[in-house]
C-alpha cells in the first residue's frame, strides 16, 4: 500500500509538472518578445542610402476578428517607443514595433516617414507579421518555436523602399526689405511640413533639395523687426530635373482680418480655433497646383 501511495503521489507530481510546462510553452509562444522590422532604403539604381531618418508613427492590426483602422503609435501607449532610426552605411534601419496593437490584436502593418536632405520625403505603410506563411515546412515551424522559447525577436524584412532624388529649388525676394529679420517658405511638395525641409542658413534666400520634378506651388513669408508678417503671392513653379531652379518673389505686407462669433454661440468657448483658407478664386476645371495648395493651407 505504501509503495502504491508513493507511486500515486509521484504520478500526480509528474502530471502537475507536465501541465505547468505546457502552460509555460504556450504562454511563451503566444506572447513572443516584440518583433523588429529591418527596413532598407535605396535609390532608383538600388544603391543604399545612408543617413536617411526612418520615423514610425502609426500601427494597423492584422485583418482578423473585425479589427481595422490606423492607430497612432505614441510613447506612452506602448511598451515599444516609436523612436526615429537613421539608416547605416548599408541603407538599413532596424525598427522595433509592438507585437500587439491593443490587447491580443496582432500588429499587421506599421507606418513610417522617411527623410533625407537630398531626397524627396516619403511615407510608407509596411506590412509586418510574426506569423509564418501557410504551408511552411515543419522544420521552419520548429525553428520558430525554439527561437521564441529562447527569447529571440521575430525579424521582418519588407521589400526595400526606393527614394527619389530631389531637385534644388531656391526662393528669394525680388527686393529685400531693410527691416527683414527672418525668411520662410511654403510649398505644396510632399514632406513640406518637416521642420528641416528648407535650408535657411544663407541670408536672403531659402532653398531645398527635396522637391520632385514637376509642378509645385510655393510662396515666401517674411518677418520684420516689428514681428509683422509679409507674404508673396502663391505661384506655380515647374521644377526641371538636374538644374538649379531659382525663383524671385515680391514680399507684400500682410493684411489683418478681424471678425467675431455670433452672440448666439454658447459661451464660454474653450480651445476655440480659427481656420482660414487664402487663395484666389479659380474655376474648378482650371485648378492649378497653387489653388490646391491654397485650399489646403491653414
Amino acid at each position: 500500500m505504501a509503495l502504491s501511495h508513493k507511486y500515486l503521489r509521484f504520478k500526480r507530481f509528474f502530471v502537475l509538472i507536465l501541465a505547468l510546462g505546457v502552460v509555460i510553452v504556450f504562454v511563451v509562444v503566444l506572447l513572443p518578445s516584440n518583433p523588429t522590422a529591418v527596413i532598407e532604403i535605396v535609390d532608383a539604381r538600388g544603391k543604399p542610402i545612408p543617413g536617411a531618418t526612418v520615423r514610425p508613427y502609426a500601427l494597423r492590426p492584422k485583418p482578423a476578428g473585425g479589427h481595422s483602422g490606423q492607430y497612432i503609435w505614441t510613447k506612452q501607449g506602448y511598451d515599444v517607443s516609436p523612436e526615429p532610426v537613421v539608416t547605416d552605411d548599408t541603407g538599413t534601419a532596424t525598427v522595433p514595433y509592438p507585437t500587439f496593437v491593443f490587447e491580443r490584436v496582432e500588429t499587421g502593418m506599421i507606418y513610417v516617414s522617411i527623410k533625407h536632405p537630398g531626397y524627396v520625403s516619403d511615407y510608407q505603410d509596411i506590412i509586418v507579421s510574426t506569423s509564418l506563411p501557410a504551408g511552411a515546412p515543419w522544420k521552419v515551424w520548429m525553428n520558430s518555436i525554439i527561437a521564441r522559447l529562447r527569447g529571440r525577436t521575430v525579424v521582418t524584412r519588407p521589400d526595400p523602399i526606393v527614394l527619389r532624388r530631389g531637385e534644388l529649388l531656391i526662393l528669394r525676394p525680388t527686393e529685400i526689405p531693410e527691416s527683414l529679420t527672418e525668411l520662410y517658405a511654403q510649398t505644396s511638395s510632399k514632406g513640406a511640413h518637416d521642420s528641416d525641409f528648407w535650408d535657411r542658413s544663407q541670408a536672403g534666400v531659402v532653398m531645398s533639395r527635396k522637391h520632385a520634378p514637376g509642378a509645385h506651388a510655393v510662396r515666401l513669408i517674411g518677418l520684420n523687426e516689428e514681428n509683422e508678417l509679409m507674404f508673396s503671392d502663391t505661384v506655380d513653379v515647374t521644377i526641371e530635373p538636374g538644374l538649379t531652379n531659382s525663383v524671385s518673389l515680391a514680399l507684400k505686407p500682410a493684411r489683418t482680418v478681424r471678425g467675431k462669433l455670433s452672440d448666439n454661440v454658447p459661451r464660454p468657448i474653450v480651445n476655440g480655433r480659427v481656420v482660414a483658407n487664402i487663395c484666389k478664386p479659380t474655376p474648378r476645371k482650371r485648378r492649378s497646383a497653387s489653388s490646391r495648395f491654397c485650399n489646403n493651407l491653414w
